[in-house]
């Protein structure tokens, strides 16, 4: 079987793929470790082949797709450059299909909060929402959600999906240690804070609107105007900055303890870890995700975790975590003083994370999304 995966998203400059390209980095890995005879075409942009140097193997291509550009002839040449090499089945791994790709194909969706909340998203989404996404979940033989919380969004906001659903857990979080991203340098300022040995409560993501950075920052603070013994207690806020930030950005300035939140901006994969495992408490307060991954970072590392009770969270994080109402200041503020007051509740909560980490699988998710290829295979070959 000859598999082509779309892998662009894997195409940013930065060292350290995060989101959706955590997850095609991921999968990719997991996939080349299976046994059986099966060829891959991994569609990159130009200039990104390089990502994908450690899986190179003789039944592994990598090819530069065309520029993008987005006219709708650019959809035609996307979908004439997949047919070029007559795949079996193409993975569309960022929820869409070039708009005239009618090929055996099957699609996996992160989630949707677009269509529930496009105030969290950038300007100017209008097509995507109306045109591509629609039309993509019409034509993808399988569609593949990475939640039970996803399936259930994709078939509230598009019933006629259930008949060609399949839920696949992603992964645990990558070791550090297991690829290059381990052997990366650690900034000066990553290290200062490090080495301060000061307690820190910890929040790893993209800036952006839908993690509830603004509640955080105004929870923290209140937290310090309360206990005075808090108040050696740092609040690190770790992840590039994203569209619609500004206001995460004033908040930070005026906030009255802003001398006790440090901003690190985008981190490498080694500083994360580092991060994570010097931490107090993961805090990721997000209104929405459509998997969660840092939840499982801060497993991964034995950190406690405050996260939110919607959504993918609670399933992911099972007993591992203490959940809030994201949009309840006053519960965000009251878990923080929860688990900073008690050993026996972090101890409690680090316990049943091991635990919960053993139902994410790489090797799983590898071995069911092979399952889809195979039927999405069949299917066009009768």
């Amino acid at each position: 079987m000859r598999i082509g995966i779309d892998c662009r998203e894997l195409s940013s400059q930065r060292s350290t793929p995060a989101g959706v390209a955590m997850y095609i980095h991921s999968l990719v890995r997991a996939l080349m470790e299976l046994p059986g005879s099966n060829e891959f075409v991994f569609f990159v942009r130009p200039g990104s082949s390089e990502k994908l140097n450690e899986v190179q193997q003789p039944n592994v291509t990598v090819v530069e797709c065309p520029e993008e550009h987005p006219r709708m002839w650019w959809h035609w040449k996307l979908a004439r450059f997949f047919d070029r090499f007559h795949c079996d089945v193409i993975h569309g791994t960022a929820g869409s299909l070039p708009l005239t790709f009618y090929g055996p194909s099957a699609v996996t969706i992160h989630d949707l909060a677009i269509y529930e909340h496009p105030e969290w998203f950038p300007d100017g989404q209008a097509f995507s929402t109306r045109v591509v996404i629609p039309s993509t979940l019409k034509r993808a033989d399988q569609l593949i959600a990475v939640s039970h919380s996803t399936q259930d969004q994709l078939h509230r906001i598009f019933p006629f999906t259930k008949r060609k659903t399949r839920m696949i857990y992603e992964g645990g979080p990558t070791d550090p240690l297991e690829s290059d991203f381990g052997k990366q340098t650690i900034r000066p300022s990553v290290t200062e804070l490090l080495n301060s040995s000061l307690p820190y409560l910890l929040f790893v993501g993209t800036l952006e609107p839908r993690k509830n950075i603004v509640q955080l920052v105004a929870a923290f603070d209140q937290l310090l105007d309360r206990h005075p013994d808090f108040r050696n207690i740092q609040l690190v806020i770790a992840g590039a900055w994203g569209w619609k930030s500004d206001a995460i950005r004033r908040a930070v300035v005026d906030a009255n303890w802003g001398s006790q939140i440090r901003v690190l901006g985008y981190v490498s994969h080694t500083e994360k870890w580092q991060l994570l495992k010097h931490a107090t408490i993961v805090t990721y307060p997000s209104l929405w995700e459509g998997f969660g991954l840092p939840i499982l970072e801060a497993f991964r590392a034995r950190v406690p975790v405050i996260t939110s009770s919607v959504s993918s969270m609670p399933e992911v994080g099972g007993k591992g975590a203490l959940y809030v109402d994201p949009a309840n200041l006053e519960e965000l503020i009251q878990s923080m003083e929860n688990l900073l007051d008690s050993s026996r509740l972090r101890e409690k909560l680090v316990n049943a994370q091991s635990q919960r980490l053993t139902s994410f699988s790489w090797k799983t998710a590898a071995l069911e999304t092979m399952k889809v290829y195979q039927s999405v295979a069949r299917k066009h070959r009768k």
